[in-house]
């Protein structure tokens, strides 16, 4: 069974029972070893929260447990599992956001952004630049959302609300060759963030197809057919011919 990051502790119990029978004698086990490995998945942090959440939303832990077929031992025992996890998930986010802090600026695999809104054209190309630069630079890059600009402090609640499916659906033929990028929401101290992977595998990657912003649009963004972009420290840029051929260099 696939289990999905984006989960809610409660949504994972749900698709996780609908598929292993609560009570089997097989089925039960079962469950409960996916549910340890949705733990596993998220890590510890948000494990223990999504579940307390549950808890409070149903009102107590039998509440809980009997919506659900589970004794209340089982739930003990669960958050005793998440209390015990590493928390390795938030590892990489914590890393990013410190350093970026510590140094004052981005860097070449490292973009921070106030918000992440990808309603209109202009917007939908400015992302589309940003994820093809990095994308390009042969490596695991990240844009963070949530960070002010220039001062990297905290904004606190995201603005708009993605899954990874929605962000990779933005990016299906605007790009080539395709890609797919990893996307997480994620809270460290009450505060919201979002994180982009992406992990260009296969550069050099250019722009599909024309996406120019419109009049009433609130980005004045565009980029073309046959674009390529670069990330140069802190900044987007186009490429250069030296720098395409070493992207090719690279490849052969």
């Amino acid at each position: 069974m696939q289990l999905m990051l984006e989960w809610s502790f409660e949504e994972a119990l749900n698709i996780i029972s609908n598929r292993y029978y609560p009570g089997g004698i097989t089925t039960g086990p079962q469950r409960n070893q996916q549910i340890a490995a949705w733990g596993q998945l998220v890590g510890r942090t948000r494990a223990l929260a999504e579940l307390d959440l549950a808890i409070r939303q149903h009102g107590s832990l039998t509440k809980f447990g009997k919506k659900y077929r589970i004794t209340v031992r089982k739930l003990r025992e669960i958050r005793d599992f998440f209390e015990n996890l590493p928390d390795d998930q938030l590892h990489i986010e914590k890393k990013i956001i410190t350093e970026l802090r510590k140094t004052g600026k981005e860097r070449g695999t490292v973009d921070a952004k106030r918000e992440l809104i990808l309603r209109e054209v202009g917007d939908k190309a400015e992302f589309v630049k940003d994820i093809i630069a990095m994308a390009n630079n042969g490596e695991p890059s990240y844009l963070i959302i949530g960070l002010e600009d220039g001062t990297f402090a905290d904004v606190g609640k995201l603005s708009c609300h993605y899954s990874t499916n929605d962000i990779n659906q933005i990016l299906v033929d605007k790009i080539d060759p395709p890609i797919v990028v990893d996307y997480k929401e994620f809270t460290i101290d009450g505060n919201e963030y979002a994180i982009v992977e992406i992990n260009g595998q296969n550069p050099p990657y250019i722009v599909a197809r024309d996406l120019v912003h419109n009049l009433t649009d609130r980005k004045r963004a565009k980029v073309y057919k046959g674009n390529i972009y670069v990330r140069h420290a802190d900044r987007t840029e186009g490429i250069s011919r030296a720098e395409l051929e070493e992207i090719l260099k690279r490849r052969s």
